[in-house]
């Protein structure tokens, strides 16, 4: 097995897992954030798992080529494909809860009287 070849097709990966983890430590950083932080740090690390699933996919696809087994390697590539894609959209909805969930900030919204 080429080791080095695998590691050439996941190159691409390799930003999209550093600004993962990066918001990631980001989020466990800001504890004023409340409840909006559990919901990104969440968020994040499922993004960078969906990464990592999709590494995966490709590892799997890598070593299965030899085989020539064309059916088994559609199912699982459309398994983890599925898994992959359901993941990263569980990952950003949890992101959009984070930023507008309410963060139990509290605002003056009171008229101002005027008086002096």
């Amino acid at each position: 097995m080429n080791l080095f070849g695998f590691a050439m097709t996941q190159v691409w990966q390799v930003p999209f897992l550093l600004m993962f983890l990066i918001g990631l430590f980001i989020a466990l950083s800001r504890r004023d954030l409340g409840r909006a932080q559990s919901y990104a740090v969440i968020g994040f690390a499922v993004l960078a798992l969906s990464v990592l699933v999709q590494s995966a996919q490709m590892y799997q696809l890598f070593m299965m080529r030899e085989g020539g087994d064309y059916r088994s390697i559609a199912t699982r590539s459309a398994v983890f494909t599925l898994v992959a894609a359901v993941v990263k959209i569980g990952g950003f909805i949890l992101l959009m809860v984070a930023l507008f969930i309410d963060r139990g900030q509290k605002t003056d919204t009171s008229p101002s009287t005027g008086t002096t």
